[in-house]
């Protein structure tokens, strides 16, 4: 079998995976949807907002796949499925919002679910994935996708999925699966499995170690019980000898004699059980180290084993090149360099999704058509290039077109439009992070939606999957000549090596990659511009910030560490209380409600039991790279020492009171506000945020509602009704959402309220500068 052959067999059965999978996530999202009718106050608020959202992702993510092996009928009806359901979450709100469209579009859903199932059914059989009277219900639902409209069901029922059945030779359940999204097969290469084989094969010379080192603990045994009966035999002379109980003088000389002939024999047991127990400790320590690096290779090449190439993906992409650039009108072709690393299946597979949202926005919203880019002065047909880079522990690719480049002036319209950040504050942004809106949920340049792109599905996705797999997503772009993409992950899923560092009382791992040098406070230099610190590195100025302070951590005071970090040609420092030495460990994700905790890419259970937290210093590494800290800069071009650095923000000495029994929640806050340069003092409930109110000024106060003692809504209205602190303004975030819940909140006086389960950082930023 050609290569290509093979390639094209593997794509279709791992979309076949793939379309099962996302079948049954479909099905759970729209089981939540179908509640949401059967209790329709819930849709005074709108649809389940995270259902509603997974949904859309589901069935565009199903389109897409489908679009690359050109199975058209599985791409048009995942399309018209999409287009049925966007409506809706405007809609449901509306006064005049039909439950019976509701109603109808519910039932399609399903419809089109089995649908879904009857097509992946022909593909298990190895048919094609076609069906005739699947296109009468794809032009039923395009003809009546407006919610509220008049629903008519199909005159003669040919559109029923049960009346096709009969068109499949035979019925073919959807094979079981362990977890949605993960494709658990993988194909060994043979050298690898030798390798692991030759490794494995030392495991039986550390067993036969361990067999010597038993036989020689056995001997040193024995010569302890021989020593210990011969002493039993002396015990009567010593006694004798000792006491003056001696028959007679004969007998005393006879005892004194054995007595100095036994410590000679003493000598001499000690001088060899010495050299028995110096050997056995030197022999057992090597056997040790044997058997650790044993299992650090067999480790290694059992991960080996999950290392698929990159050029796997090539061909996909560049097959999605082609299509979509027909589809578009436009030519484009691919350049890859770095293909030939590897990486694991299951990252793999992450990124393939990356690859193919960034490669359809650069093709619909980067790569002109070719009577624009000639009339640019460019090339008819347009670059994509893909490089792959190894980066110590991390996998970096940067997927750049020639095109048109990011307009940052439509981004400006658009983010103002909806309401994400004033005028008068996004003209304040730097050009990086204006573009940064682009991985806003929902965010869309586009007025209308097509097929590929204008739905707002699918930077996001790119920017949630960096966050999962602790890493990292840079943007690069400049007008008329095109946009760079830097995506950054860890090569291995489940281990990382990194450095053991401890801040108060808390105990970190920062990667060794991205660890460059190691001081103690006092053997190094420091330069105090302003009110910052910064260390002399190598001929740089690189800004020093405490680790406890960025996490808002009760510091010890200490700070005798500076652990140097790089990336992506920025250098920062943190201050630490000390390092405890390099440590391979397990990463564990955070899962809900922590998935995206700032800063940590996840945690690990040491072998004393204690957890650490394993640092992004991807992210971290944003606190040196954003205006809030002066870049560091070459004190060889002069730069005047008095030069300060720019204030974190206008918002510096704004001071906040943030309420909240949740500990996990204050502590989010606090970290959200003190990073963007606001001083925070958290409460635990409104009976100790009115006593906080009493001693300290505070610029806004951010409270939750369900709190005992006294609720956010009592403590908003003590705060109202106080002649001192009627004009403080008052924010509320809380997960209580319903109308009901807003009113009294606005009643009792908030001058915010924010809905825990939309909450994102931006939104909370955004609504503080609004009010202080």
């Amino acid at each position: 079998m050609s290569f290509e052959a093979e390639l094209q067999k593997s794509m279709q059965e791992n979309f076949r995976q793939e379309m099962n999978e996302r079948i049954l996530a479909i099905s759970q999202h729209l089981s939540s949807l179908e509640e949401s009718f059967q209790a329709p106050t819930s849709l005074s608020e709108g649809l389940p907002a995270e259902s509603y959202k997974a949904l859309l992702r589901e069935l565009h993510n199903l389109k897409g796949a489908a679009r690359v092996l050109s199975y058209t009928q599985i791409e048009q009806l995942t399309h018209a499925l999409e287009a049925l359901l966007l409506p809706f979450k405007a809609a449901a709100s509306k006064p005049d919002f039909s439950m019976d469209g509701w109603s109808w579009a519910i039932d399609r859903l399903y419809d089109g679910v089995n649908w879904l199932d009857q097509l992946l059914n022909r593909l298990t059989l190895g048919q094609p994935p076609e069906i005739n009277t699947l296109l009468d219900f794809i032009a039923e639902l395009e003809q009546n996708k407006k919610p509220g409209d008049a629903k008519k069901e199909s005159k003669n029922g040919a559109t029923s999925p049960e009346q096709i059945k009969a068109e499949t030779t035979k019925s073919v359940a959807r094979p079981v699966t362990t977890a949605v999204g993960v494709d658990t097969s993988i194909q060994i290469n043979g050298a690898k499995l030798d390798d692991l084989l030759a490794v494995s094969t030392e495991l039986l010379v550390a067993h036969l170690r361990v067999s010597n080192h038993q036989q020689d603990l056995a001997e040193i045994k024995n010569q302890l019980r021989n020593w210990s009966k011969l002493w039993r035999g002396m015990r009567g002379a010593y006694t004798r000898t000792l006491q003056g109980h001696s028959t007679s003088p004969a007998k005393k000389e006879e005892d004194l004699l054995n007595l100095l002939h036994f410590l000679e024999q003493n000598q001499q047991q000690l001088k060899e059980l010495e050299t028995r127990v110096n050997n056995f400790s030197e022999h057992f320590e090597r056997s040790v180290d044997h058997l650790a690096q044993t299992s650090r290779q067999i480790q290694f090449e059992t991960r080996r084993l999950r290392l698929v190439p990159l050029n796997l993906l090539v061909e996909e992409l560049e097959r999605v090149i082609r299509q979509l650039s027909h589809s578009l009108g436009k030519q484009a072709y691919l350049v890859v360099s770095g293909a030939e690393l590897e990486l694991d299946k299951k990252l793999l597979g992450e990124l393939r999704v990356v690859l193919l949202h960034l490669i359809r926005n650069a093709l619909d919203h980067g790569i002109e058509s070719p009577s624009q880019r000639i009339f640019k002065g460019k090339s008819p047909e347009g670059q994509l290039k893909l490089v792959f880079r190894q980066q110590g522990h991390r996998i970096e690719f940067e997927l750049s077109d020639d095109g048109a480049g990011i307009d940052r002036e439509q981004i400006k319209q658009v983010a103002v439009k909806r309401g994400l950040i004033t005028q008068e504050e996004i003209d304040t942004l730097s050009d990086n992070e204006i573009i940064r809106f682009i991985f806003n949920s929902g965010f869309s340049t586009r007025s209308t939606a097509n097929e590929i792109s204008g739905r707002g599905v699918g930077m996001d996705v790119v920017q949630e999957i960096a966050t999962h797999l602790s890493g990292s997503i840079d943007v690069e772009s400049e007008k008329d000549k095109g946009t760079s993409f830097i995506f950054s992950i860890p090569n291995f899923l489940f281990t990382t090596e990194g450095i053991l560092a401890k801040s108060g009382e808390q105990l970190f791992i920062f990667p060794v990659d991205s660890v460059v040098h190691a001081y103690r406070v006092s053997d190094v230099n420091l330069v105090n511009i302003g009110s910052r610190q910064y260390l002399l590195y190598s001929g740089i100025k690189v800004p020093v910030i405490s680790m406890a302070q960025v996490l808002g951590l009760k510091s010890s005071g200490k700070n005798n560490i500076i652990l140097v970090l790089y990336n992506r040609n920025h250098y920062g420092a943190i201050y630490l209380d000390d390092l405890l030495g390099n440590q391979e460990v397990v990463v564990k994700n955070f899962s809900k409600p922590l998935m995206q905790v700032r800063y940590m890419a996840g945690a690990t259970v040491l072998p004393d039991k204690t957890v650490a937290l394993i640092v992004n210093t991807a992210d971290l590494m944003k606190i040196f790279m954003e205006d809030d800290l002066a870049p560091a800069v070459s004190l060889k071009a002069n730069a005047p020492e008095t030069q300060e650095p720019k204030v974190a923000s206008q918002f510096q000495k704004n001071h906040i009171l943030v309420v909240d029994d949740s500990i996990t929640t204050r502590t989010l806050e606090k970290n959200i506000l003190e990073v963007a340069g606001f001083s925070v003092q958290t409460a635990r409930d409104g009976l100790e945020a009115l006593e906080f109110l009493k001693h300290d000024h505070f610029d806004l106060v951010i409270t939750d509602v369900e709190m005992p003692i006294m609720d956010g809504y009592q403590l908003t209205r003590e705060i109202k009704q106080n002649p001192h602190l009627a004009e403080l303004p008052v924010v509320v975030v809380t997960s209580l959402g319903s109308d009901e819940d807003k009113a009294k909140g606005l009643q009792a006086g908030a001058d915010a309220y924010i809905v825990k389960n939309s909450f994102d950082q931006q939104s909370l930023l955004t609504t503080i500068r609004q009010l202080v």
